[in-house]
């Protein structure tokens, strides 16, 4: 016998809700209170355990995304738990399992406290695990860090949205999915806005570990509340209690999975061309999650006739972004990558809010619809990587959604398409036709004549423009060099005979008998190889293996380690992981050009860093240079406060080009790299002490 479908709650403009009598159930404030709690507890999680990774792998925009891909996976075994344990056995026994796992959970927290001081902040033997599979270390390290925590605040929102709604059907229940994303967008906006710039990183997990021993306490005492309940006091049969079809159930997780897919996305591009760092894992997060806020409050958020025409507007702006690529202004191209992503989601997750089922299926709905925000992230952090050269995932999400919000229109007899169900489904396909054209269109004259390479440390691409080659990462240059043999030895751009760096390798002294010993943290083409002479030892260190490629061995795109007359030591790690594990090498040149996109990862730019780094320096008159271009972050503050705080003499350099800012204990050396901006007002300038514990993007933006 043919299952019949469920009747789902889908309220159009004119339509409202079901408002059946509600009988009486535990205490609402003890359930909107532990809603909260464990919604801004989750998300507080994934930023601290995030950041806390974050310098392992080398500040790559993958970590944030596999983080991602983590706790949406753990979210689906939460909400796969809640599903099971409604739909299988009685409240009474519901709370007396779930007491179990909380008791559980508390013995790991206590373990986990005892061993790091906090789950969220796992260190040890987890930090030299894997390193050649970043991926998967990131998985073992939140496996056994927060995983068990995650997991039971990922089963919360479910199980007391279920018990909530106690001797009725009342679709009200769905407004606690909404308090729960309120308390999930209160804690993301208050990481970086507040506990970021108040605290360290160790202090937040500590206020973590208090905070989730209270959440646990009101856990329990609701779970205890549960299982004393009478046996007659259950939840009533609903009348239409049949299982929702396949087809509806795959346009849930459909839906779900391509606001994810857009979500990470989004966050790819944004932290390429900026920095990695909670501030822009943020805001993406908080538009997706202000969307399933609006969209699950009320219906009157979501409108189809201003969301549709949006939708077209917003594959008319990526078309516009695509087309002028990196000429479109950095804070534009992101503001339309923001705009872009909120009209997607408000789209899926507007579609996705009419066709919920009523409550007596909620847990079944939430199990979707995690399952489909984990596949979201699997294409994203999994798949992409390995079938796509470029960002191509973001385009097809772009087009996707309009797709499967038609499949869901048609699947669920939308009363939209109750009249002129031809002509209408015609003008969509149609609509979609032409935008996918024209997004195919526009990411082909992207990718022309470009070599592309993508990993977990994000894409490169390769071009030649005029007799130049270029590498771009994200919408930056990071080197060039000259296509013609004979003037392929020629450094250009940030690092000319005329940049600061060049003059300072060029006129710095060797010592007679012996070479220099040159150590560059970031390879890039290997530019810098040019300025090494006869006897020279230039040490690279790496973490792309892709970069390695392009630069050296057989099928390098770049000549300048070929062509060099120094000798080369070429290390794949970390940079700063591996300075500091060799305690025996020193230098007489240091120079810190570790870039992702357009910023330096911000572990390179912390004072344990600086010390780090000055303390492999061979004596007084040796040199430390950073290269801070950035065209959105200002690192000059964090730069004079090393010099103020650890009492080092620097000097900025800075021309239309690059700016660099060089130290040294012997400031007569930093006069071999010419004129600086010593005239400018420094000390009117406040410095921003970065640590490893604490680093705000905030206070750092160029206005």
């Amino acid at each position: 016998m043919e299952t019949r479908e469920t009747l789902v709650l889908e309220i159009d403009e004119a339509g409202g809700s079901p408002n059946p009598s509600v009988a009486a159930r535990p205490k609402t404030f003890l359930f909107g209170l532990s809603i909260l709690l464990s919604a801004f507890l989750l998300f507080q999680l994934e930023l601290i355990v995030a950041k806390h990774t974050l310098p392992w792998f080398g500040g790559s925009p993958a970590v944030w995304t596999t983080c991602m891909l983590f706790f949406q996976g753990a979210l689906l075994a939460g909400y796969a738990f809640a599903h099971w344990t409604s739909s299988r056995l009685s409240p009474q026994a519901q709370g007396k399992l779930q007491l179990l796992v909380i008791a559980l959970v508390f013995l790991f927290f206590v373990l986990t406290v005892l061993a790091w001081q906090s789950p969220l902040t796992p260190g040890g033997f987890l930090q030299q695990v894997l390193l050649d599979y970043p991926l998967l270390h990131i998985l073992l390290v939140l496996t056994l860090g927060p995983g068990a925590s995650f997991f039971l605040l990922s089963t919360t929102a479910p199980l007391l949205q279920n018990w909530f709604r106690f001797g009725a059907e009342d679709s009200s229940s769905y407004r606690l999915y909404a308090l729960s994303n309120i308390g999930s967008l209160f804690g993301l906006l208050s990481y970086p806005f507040l506990l970021e710039w108040l605290f360290p990183l160790r202090n937040q997990a500590l206020l973590w570990n208090v905070l989730f021993v209270a959440f646990l306490a009101s856990y329990a005492v609701i779970c205890r509340k549960i299982t004393s309940r009478r046996a007659t006091d259950t939840i009533s049969p609903h009348v239409n209690s049949d299982r929702s079809s396949w087809r509806m159930r795959a346009v849930w997780a459909s839906l779900a999975a391509c606001g994810s897919a857009m979500l990470l996305a989004t966050t790819n591009l944004l932290c390429e061309d900026v920095a990695v760092t909670p501030f822009l894992w943020v805001l993406p997060l908080c538009l997706y999650l202000l969307s399933f806020i609006l969209c699950f409050d009320h219906s009157h958020w979501y409108r189809r006739w201003i969301f549709f025409p949006l939708y077209g507007a917003a594959i008319w702006t990526a078309l516009w972004v695509f087309h002028r690529g990196i000429a479109v202004d950095l804070v534009l191209r992101s503001d339309a990558y923001l705009f872009i992503l909120f009209v997607i989601c408000m789209v899926c997750h507007g579609e996705l809010a009419r066709s919920k089922p009523l409550p007596s299926q909620l847990t079944s709905f939430y199990l979707m619809v995690s399952l489909g925000g984990a596949l979201g992230g699997v294409l994203v952090s999994l798949a992409a990587p390995h079938v796509f050269t470029r960002y191509w995932e973001f385009h097809i999400g772009l087009v996707a959604c309009g797709a499967l919000v038609l499949c869901a229109l048609l699947v669920r007899r939308s009363r939209l398409l109750q009249r002129g169900l031809r002509w209408k489904v015609s003008l969509g396909a149609g609509f979609l036709l032409i935008a996918s054209a024209s997004v195919y269109s526009v990411a082909h004259a992207q990718a022309a004549g470009r070599f592309s390479l993508r990993n977990f440390f994000g894409v490169k691409q390769i071009y030649d423009h005029e007799g130049v080659r270029y590498l771009q990462n994200g919408g930056v240059v990071h080197g060039l060099q000259n296509i013609d043999p004979a003037r392929r030895a020629e450094p250009l751009y940030y690092y000319s005979r005329h940049s600061p760096v060049g003059r300072l390798l060029m006129n710095y002294p060797q010592a007679p008998g012996q070479g220099r010993r040159i150590g560059v943290l970031g390879l890039g083409t290997g530019v810098l190889s040019v300025y090494g002479r006869p006897g020279d030892t230039m040490r690279f260190w790496e973490i792309d293996p892709q970069i390695i490629e392009l630069a050296s061995g057989p099928s390098a795109k770049f000549y300048y380690l070929q062509d060099t007359k120094a000798n080369i030591e070429l290390i794949q790690a970390d940079g700063r992981l591996a300075i500091e594990s060799d305690k025996k090498s020193r230098y007489d040149v240091l120079v810190i050009d570790g870039f992702t996109g357009d910023a330096i990862p911000t572990q390179l730019v912390t004072r344990e860093a600086f010390r780090l780094y000055m303390s492999r320096l061979i004596g007084r008159d040796s040199v430390l240079i950073f290269h801070i271009t950035n065209r959105l972050v200002d690192l000059t503050p964090v730069m004079l406060a090393f010099s103020r705080t650890e009492h080092v003499p620097m000097r900025l350099f800075m021309n239309n080009t690059s700016e660099y800012a060089a130290f040294s204990c012997n400031p007569a050396m930093l006069d071999l790299i010419g004129p600086d901006q010593k005239d400018y007002p420094w000390d009117r300038v406040d410095s921003v002490l970065w640590t490893d514990g604490y680093s705000s993007l905030l206070r750092v933006l160029r206005h």
